[in-house]
């Protein structure tokens, strides 16, 4: 049976996320960037304690540069959110000046969709609008957005000549971007999925997450192979169709988006298929019997199995070994199938033959009487 989830913590244990945050203490952008922070029209400063946030405790930070009118943006790596987290971070101005300056927050997906979660103006129609913009901000964004995204702030300004400051970020969430393929603070995002499947399935499918038909995409095996795959399932190779050897143990398989980097990882677990052993003590003809059973696999068992003259039969095997007893007309006995807990089966044709032992009756003997 197979059984296919997200991933959680991270290799796909518990339930409870870790926490992202970032307090720029390490006061060097390209160390940052290491860690997958992206950085366009941002910096790291350290101010003096009377212009930082939170009243001087917070230094360094990230600093947009406001100047003349555009935008600044910083994204943090690649995160995977369950539907219920919190974003929490310090913001604020250097000085109140210019016609219009705002944050804004977004989560965006692997495929580029924004999804907006705060903003703050800070200034418009040349005028404060929120209070005194040097003041620190202290945010608490709740968010139900699932799945992986990254937080992205937005500065928006125009006339201005300030500084936008950010501190203290931190969110309750799985931190998910490969910091081995890291380029000016981009990394591709890895989304991590659990499956298990038996020995020997079939056709089993596996798709890229946030697959695009625009992008192509290749699929391996990180170690030792599990079985074969079929790639010609989909136009862009989103989607492949795997035969699994009759092999056990884990494997990871792992789809690559062509231009982004982003990977699919699915981290497999292949089940050994169960089995069944037998033996069975001669008997006479017409007498009832007992076949000794020894199972292999994850118990609980289901057996099926026919005897001379009756229907299929089903008995549930809690643990091994069983003595399965048979009545005197079962001369003959066939196994029909056999499935674990697992949910892993096999039928008749990778089970035994059992041939019932009989000894024959003794033939009648003629006594003679004389008188």
């Amino acid at each position: 049976m197979r059984n296919f989830g997200f991933v959680l913590l991270f290799l796909f244990g518990t339930s409870a996320f870790a926490q992202v945050s970032e307090d720029f203490d390490a006061n060097s952008q390209s160390s940052i960037e290491a860690g997958c922070w992206e950085f366009d029209g941002v910096g790291i400063s350290k101010p003096p304690t009377s212009k930082a946030l939170n009243g001087g405790n917070d230094r360094p930070l990230a600093d947009a540069d406001l100047d003349g009118t555009g935008s600044a943006s910083l994204a943090s790596p690649y995160i995977k959110f369950d539907g219920s987290n919190t974003l929490t971070f310090q913001h604020k101005l250097l000085a109140a000046n210019g016609t219009f300056s705002e944050l804004e927050v977004f989560l965006e997906d692997p495929t580029g969709v924004r999804t907006s979660v705060f903003s703050h103006t800070y200034r418009s129609g040349g005028s404060n609008a929120n209070g005194n913009p040097t003041n620190s901000n202290s945010e608490s964004v709740s968010t139900s957005f699932s799945g992986y995204a990254r937080v992205i702030f937005v500065w928006t300004y125009t006339s201005t000549s300030t500084n936008g400051y950010l501190d203290e970020f931190s969110l309750d969430g799985e931190y998910a971007a490969d910091a081995s393929s890291e380029s000016d603070g981009y990394c591709p995002a890895q989304f991590d999925f659990t499956d298990t499947v038996c020995a020997g399935d079939q056709n089993v499918l596996y798709t890229a997450l946030y697959n695009r038909s625009t992008e192509s995409y290749t699929w391996s095996f990180t170690s030792a192979s599990a079985g074969t795959i079929d790639d010609n399932i989909s136009t862009n190779d989103s989607t492949v169709e795997l035969d699994f050897d009759t092999i056990t143990g884990d494997f990871q398989l792992v789809g690559t988006e062509s231009n982004t980097g982003h990977q699919t990882i699915y981290d497999i677990h292949v089940h050994a298929l169960p089995s069944v052993s037998h033996t069975i003590d001669s008997v006479c003809l017409d007498e009832p019997y007992d076949i000794e059973l020894t199972l292999t696999g994850t118990g609980p068992w289901e057996l099926q199995y026919q005897y001379t003259g009756s229907s299929t039969q089903t008995v549930t095997i809690n643990s091994s070994p069983y003595t399965l007893s048979l009545p005197a007309e079962a001369d003959t006995f066939t196994f029909i199938s056999l499935s674990d807990n697992n949910g892993c089966e096999i039928d008749g044709g990778w089970l035994p033959t059992v041939t019932v032992p009989y000894f024959d009756k003794p033939a009648p003997v003629e006594i003679e009487v004389i008188e």
